[in-house]
């Protein structure tokens, strides 16, 4: 289960910026990053999109990121070989396929990261999470 972590800067944390990237976000780390057969095989519906605002802690002018970015997308998914083996190809199409959700003057960058992991969800009570 890939999950995507979008942190957006203040200037660009509108739902006309934010919004598009988290609905297109899914859709294409399944097409560039899943692997139709294999163990690492995604659906839309595998990928989990968590939505970040980064902003001014209030003094000194700190803000919660020491480099400032407009939009960091980190993608973190299971570490399969047949997902390292298209690694680099398939983190440069999102990233082709994201730009068009970047504003011209704004900065970003896509962070795609593999490792070991396992999903489970914690049942709660009588009612489950899935």
């Amino acid at each position: 289960m890939p999950i995507a972590k979008l942190t957006v800067s203040n200037r660009f944390f509108l739902a006309q910026y934010v919004k598009p990237l988290i609905e297109a976000l899914p859709g294409l780390i399944v097409r560039h990053l899943g692997l139709p057969g294999t163990k690492a095989e995604l659906v839309v519906g595998d990928v989990e999109c968590e939505i970040i605002r980064a902003q001014s802690l209030g003094y000194w002018g700190v803000t919660t990121s020491v480099q400032e970015v407009d939009f960091k997308i980190v993608i973190e998914a299971n570490d399969y070989r047949e997902r390292r083996d298209i690694l680099e190809v398939g983190t440069k199409r999102i990233e082709e396929a994201l730009r068009q959700f970047i504003p011209a003057d704004a900065t970003a960058y896509i962070w795609v990261r593999l490792m070991e992991g396992f999903y489970m969800p914690i049942q709660c009570g009588q009612r489950p999470l899935l």
